[in-house]
């Protein structure tokens, strides 16, 4: 096989609405370090090239990622299909979700912007491809903690892929590990790449090639500073500083360096992708419109009631987010009342999501949502970038069923649907009250749905 891998910078040039926390109220007021999207161009003996696209950004909507790729296409020769756009799930980027349809004059040229400088490295990548082998070494990271629950498992793999040419010599690293980019919080209005960022300058520094971090099943998995996720407290979404931020990037380069200094567990001589798309069960279930109108009723009606507003004034994006735990601080309501309705408001936000806001990919009457799976095979391991955040319980799922090689989830790929718990997190004590499985539009199956067919694409 050939591969090439090329980098270039993405960040705004002016204040946008930024993403990750439902409750920032005004646009980003500076650029603390740059945004980066690396790409990995793959020309597979046998098989049809593609590109593997990780951005410093924290989701795409599935219209957004589908209107990039279309625009990316052109510029570039590849087809839409040959592309796989990831977010590596910062919460300090700007909101790219509906970028398409950003009317904005700073929308419009963000979008522009991600169309030309993504395009360019493709170029360049390809240009650049060498015949080329993989050295895979497996590693512990350290910095992630299991967020419903500090007792609770953590999927500590890191995975190192680096790209080796014809004598040997190394000229990119791609690295797979599961957690948030969440070290900064909602408090934070600076552009950021997050821990990862100065990870990746340590790294390029001192080997003197690029370092692409491509995000694993990191759904629950949150930066130790961050501990158990608590939806009673509103100001639990505050984040650290830039200097304790460096001390997480710090361990993590410990992790790398170690992992990096390590022997290597396999070497891949091939990688090709397979793609599929498969209806996944909702929560909810079918529903008639009537069935919708009564459900979504029921919930502005507890909303109204709970704010001091008309049924009229519930709003139905992610404001009632910020409503519920400003009104929650002022009135001093309990702790238990606040986790409650903040509980009740995801389930309400993802629930108009699901069911009404992406009308192109929901079966209402089904219940079942269209989704993307892709798997990229390289024998001995293989990566599954889906349209989703997944629990790292996922991935324990999928090493239950394969215990031969290591078969890595990869979030945040080509659209967002929401978090994708197990069914196990379903039953876990207090998993009403547990961001993750309140917030899911996913019937508790719908887990082993995906892995069944990534198994069959293997």
């Amino acid at each position: 096989m050939h591969i090439g891998i090329a980098f270039r910078d993405i960040t705004p040039n002016v204040p946008m609405r930024m993403m990750g926390y439902g409750d920032r109220d005004h646009a980003s007021e500076g650029v603390h370090d740059p945004l980066l999207v690396y790409v990995l161009f793959v020309k597979p003996s046998g098989a049809e090239s593609f590109c593997w696209i990780s951005a410093d950004l924290c989701v795409f909507g599935p219209d957004s990622a589908k209107a990039l790729k279309n625009e990316i296409a052109k510029k570039t020769g590849l087809t839409e299909h040959a592309l796989i756009l990831q977010g590596t799930h910062t919460h300090s980027g700007p909101d790219t979700y509906a970028l398409h349809a950003d009317e904005s004059v700073e929308g419009k040229q963000y979008f522009q912007l991600l169309v030309k400088q993504i395009s360019e490295a493709i170029n360049e990548a390809q240009k650049s491809q060498k015949k080329a082998t993989i050295m895979v070494r497996q590693g512990v990271g350290t910095i992630g903690v299991n967020r419903r629950g500090l007792d609770k498992p953590v999927d500590d793999r890191l995975f190192l892929l680096t790209l080796l040419d014809q004598n040997k010599q190394p000229f990119g690293t791609v690295m797979y590990y599961s957690c948030h980019l969440t070290a900064l919080g909602v408090d934070n209005y600076l552009i950021s790449s997050d821990w990862i960022g100065p990870v990746r300058q340590w790294f390029e520094k001192e080997h003197g090639m690029p370092f692409m971090y491509t995000q694993g099943a990191e759904g629950n998995v949150d930066p130790w500073t961050r501990g158990v996720l608590d939806m009673s407290d509103p100001d639990q979404a505050k984040g650290v500083s830039f200097k304790k931020l460096e001390e997480i990037s710090k361990k993590m380069v410990g992790d790398v360096a170690t992992t990096f200094a390590g022997n290597s567990t396999m070497f891949l001589e091939n990688l090709t992708m397979k793609r599929a798309q498969i209806d996944v069960p909702l929560r909810y279930g079918g529903l008639s419109k009537e069935q919708f109108d009564e459900k979504l009723l029921a919930w502005k009606q507890g909303f109204a009631s709970f704010l001091g507003l008309t049924i009229e004034e519930v709003p139905e994006d992610q404001r009632i987010n910020e409503w519920i735990k400003k009104h929650s601080v002022a009135a001093k309501i309990s702790a238990e009342e606040t986790g409650k309705y903040v509980a009740e408001q995801f389930a309400y936000t993802q629930f108009l999501w699901a069911y009404r806001n992406n009308e192109a990919y929901i079966d209402r009457a089904a219940g079942t949502v269209k989704m993307p799976i892709t798997v990229i095979d390289g024998g001995k391991i293989a990566f599954v970038p889906v349209p989703v955040e997944p629990l790292m319980d996922v991935n324990f799922a999928i090493k239950k069923r394969v215990a031969e090689k290591p078969i890595l989830l990869c979030g945040l790929a080509d659209g967002y649907f929401g978090y994708l718990p197990h069914g196990e997190n379903f039953i876990e004590k207090d998993a009403e009250t547990l961001y993750e499985t309140v917030s899911s539009v996913f019937a508790p199956e719908a887990a082993d749905i995906i892995i069944s067919k990534a198994l069959d694409l293997l």
